[in-house]
């Protein structure tokens, strides 16, 4: 199926990964750090001085979960710890501690432990929007939860003036801290969007098929990113073969073109209700190179994405 990053976390949904569970990261494990004044917050990922230097021996259980460009924006540790690989060096991060990424960066997520339970936040953020997504790792797969869209631009300026304080002063003083702080409470007290259509209606209740119906919950859920047949046959418990025969005889689908038409569904919703570029709707609908996008998006709506967009814009105006 469609590839998006060189490696990717498990086609699944962790329950735990809804807005609500969201907020209560914010609420009960974040704020309470910055108010608590122990906060520790890396500034900014390219200093490598922060890693450990590239002639260091990893150990042999430390392994790459999955490799995605993040940023602009943070990525917050809510619970047990991560290590971070970028370029030949590597930075471990524990429970409550944060790394802010200045521009987009490629960036692989791993441990060394299997047996712990890990939980993290990612956040992107520009000029027109916000992205939050919260990924859980048990037993060596990550599990990743619904992509939430915020456009509520406070977020993108609160944004701005906490990466100033940073850039000017630094990002432990009383100013960068009280911004961070207001932009995580706004956060929390945001109201998202989740860019993907609903369940086909026979997909849902008791005649739906098991498989096909599982399947497809899963690629609603992990659209956006990278997701191999072979991963999703797995999680569902059946060949390749047999997924894709199922997938055609209920859906008249194959599981890609079901996958390419969510993210298309996506990505023409960002274009109506979001200012983003069309680089960064690429990239969030799940189809990462714009070449790409602009392609597969031509053949299915005879126009351009952004010819799309101001068509939309003016047919809502008149």
């Amino acid at each position: 199926m469609g590839s998006v990053n060189s490696v990717a976390a498990e086609p699944r949904a962790a329950a735990d990964g809804n807005w609500h569970n969201i907020v209560t990261c914010i609420e009960t494990h974040l704020l309470p750090q910055l108010e608590k004044k122990r906060w520790e917050l890396i500034a900014t990922i390219d200093d490598l001085s922060l890693f450990a230097d590239p002639k260091a021996t990893i150990k042999k259980e430390q392994k790459v979960l999955y490799e995605r460009v993040l940023g602009p924006g943070f990525l917050f540790v809510v619970r047990g710890s991560l290590i971070l690989f970028c370029e030949s060096k590597h930075l471990p991060l524990r429970a409550v501690q944060g790394v802010f990424f200045p521009e987009r960066t490629v960036v692989g997520v791993g441990n060394d432990s299997a047996r712990e339970r890990r939980e993290w936040l990612q956040i992107t953020v520009d000029r027109f929007g916000t992205s939050v997504r919260k990924f859980t790792q048990t037993g060596g797969k990550v599990f990743s939860g619904i992509p939430y869209l915020i456009t509520e631009r406070t977020l993108a300026e609160i944004y701005r003036l906490w990466c100033q304080e940073v850039a000017e002063r630094g990002e432990k003083t009383v100013g960068s801290v009280r911004l961070l702080g207001a932009f995580l409470t706004v956060l929390a007290r945001s109201v998202p969007t989740t860019p993907f259509a609903p369940l086909p209606p026979s997909l849902i209740g008791e005649q739906s098929h098991p498989v096909v119906s599982k399947a497809a919950r899963l690629l609603h859920q992990s659209y956006d990113m990278q997701c191999s047949l072979g991963a999703l046959s797995r999680e569902c418990g059946v060949s390749k073969e047999h997924l894709c025969r199922l997938f055609k005889k209920v859906l008249g689908l194959t599981p890609w073109q079901y996958l390419q038409r969510l993210r298309l569904e996506a990505a023409c919703q960002m274009l109506k209700e979001t200012e983003w570029r069309i680089s960064d709707i690429a990239a969030h609908s799940g189809f990462g190179d714009l070449r790409h996008f602009q392609r597969i998006f031509r053949r299915s709506f005879h126009r351009s994405p952004l010819a799309y967009r101001r068509a939309v814009r003016r047919s809502a105006a008149a």
